[in-house]
This record gives C-alpha cells, structure tokens and sequence, in this order.
C-alpha cells in the first residue's frame, strides 16, 4: 500500500480539526459530568436498566445461538488479504 504525504495546507487543517475536537471532547465531558452529578438515584436506577434491557431488544438470529460468527468473520479477513496481497503483487 502506497502512503501519501500530506501537503502543507492538509497538515495545518487537520492539526487544527485536532485542537477543536480536543476543546470540544472537554467541554462533553463537562456537561457529561454536571448531568451525571445532577442525576437522581431514581434517574440512575432507571437509566442503567435501561441500557441493560438494550440487549434484550437486539435481533438475534437463529444462527447466533450456535455460534457468534468469529469464524466467519476470519474467512472474510483472510480473503481479503488474499485479494490485497494478489493486487499489490500484479501492481
């Protein structure tokens, strides 16, 4: 795979993409904070169990009950690296 050097102005834009989200991820994690501080424990209580009813509601298919799709997930990886590996190499 070929790697790109990025011109000057990309570099700039992207450091500067950066630096927002940095300011932005703490200015989250503020009101993140202050909302979890104001929270009742009632609200608590209600708002975790409903995360953990979230995974009664997701579709589970027949298949999933015998096996979680790991191997198949390895036989796509591998083909594609098999197709990778044959395109850099005809390249």
């Amino acid at each position: 795979m070929k790697t790109r050097v990025m011109s000057e102005e990309e570099r700039t834009l992207t450091l500067r993409y950066i630096k927002i989200w940095e300011r932005t991820g703490k200015e989250l994690r503020k009101i993140k904070m202050q909302e979890l501080a104001a929270m009742t424990d009632q609200q608590a209580r209600e708002d975790t169990y409903d995360l953990l009813m979230l995974s009664n509601t997701a579709y589970r298919s027949p298949q999933r009950k015998r096996h979680s799709g790991l191997v198949e997930q390895q036989r796509w990886f591998k083909k594609i690296r098999k197709a990778r590996n044959e395109h850099h190499q005809s390249a």
